[in-house]
């Protein structure tokens, strides 16, 4: 079995990379891509940490391969990654700005793929998708980190990334650890082709599974102002509440409580779930292959 425990990492533009039957845990963000192109992720346990996975394109606009895109993080368990690593007294620093209990964040990434995994007992949100408007993303001058670049419109991140597959709020055994939310999305204006369908909730259906903002009742759609599940239908109409606590968490001090990244989510109750009606029927949850060893039992 393979450790390892990468608090920030960064990856050449199309290098493949795949890291497989490991266990990870215990850091600000379990693995932070900064721009890359086909990183793959299977059979990683990422535990412990206060994000679990992050990929972003913060200030990489005049980066070759430019936006991070086409990862691949595939049959993972993503779980209890709630760690406060804000907190005072806390033994592990954390230099880059990530939420408190968050399983996989992608900032500004383009064609990912999050399918197969398990996601469960992270507190705030199982998964985010935010968009990185190139305003941002192209830095200001070389010393930001990336060569200048020139902004080529507001919606050019954060495109095409596909959810499918998962199971959410939900052990491989079959208990019940709820995620505050499964699924997360900033709905930024003109984003599209994002989607997420075909997922399992905490009862092992495609009925329970939670999103912000929330599923359609039909199946199969995707209507302004949900979640999308078609995926060449998908169009971001934007979320003006959302948008300024991105904002304002863009320019907070890191571990400013008053930006709810930072502030310590509670505990999720197995027994609040808010489940939305859909029209599923009851799926087989997906096997992980192998097994890893080594990795701590969920409490």
């Amino acid at each position: 079995m393979r450790k390892f425990n990468i608090a920030s990492a960064a990856a050449a533009a199309g290098v493949l990379a795949v890291l497989t039957m490991s266990a990870a845990g215990a850091s600000p963000v379990e693995e932070t891509i900064t721009n890359p192109a086909q990183v793959g992720h299977r059979e990683v346990w990422f535990y412990d940490n206060t994000t679990g996975i992050a990929t972003d394109s913060f200030f990489a606009g005049g980066h070759p391969g430019y936006p991070q895109d086409s990862s691949m993080f595939e049959r993972n368990r993503i779980y209890s990654n709630n760690f406060n690593v804000y907190a005072p007294g806390s033994d592990v620093k954390s230099a880059v700005p990530v939420p408190i209990g968050v399983g996989i964040l992608i900032a500004g990434g383009d064609d990912d793929t999050i399918s197969g995994n398990y996601i469960y007992d992270n507190w705030r949100r199982g998964t985010m998708l935010i968009a990185v408007p190139d305003a941002i993303s192209c830095a200001p001058n070389p010393d930001e980190g990336a060569p200048p670049c020139t902004p080529q419109g507001a919606a050019t991140t954060s495109n095409g990334d596909r959810y499918y597959d998962n199971v959410m709020s939900r052990t491989p055994d079959g208990r019940k650890m709820p995620n505050g939310v499964d699924f997360w999305w900033d709905e930024f204006p003109n984003n599209t082709g994002n989607c997420w369908y075909s997922n399992r909730g905490p009862d092992g259906t495609d009925a329970s599974w939670t999103g912000d903002p929330q599923r359609f009742a039909n199946p199969g759609m995707s209507v302004p102002h949900f979640l999308p599940e078609d995926c060449g239908t998908s169009t971001g109409t934007g979320n003006p509440a959302k948008e300024a606590m991105l904002t304002y968490c863009a320019e907070a001090s890191l571990g400013d409580t008053t930006c709810d990244w930072y502030a310590p989510p509670k505990r999720p109750s197995p027994t609040g779930l808010k489940v939305f009606p859909t029209h599923a029927a009851p799926l087989a949850l997906p096997e992980l292959s192998g097994s890893v060893q080594g990795a701590p039992p969920v409490q």
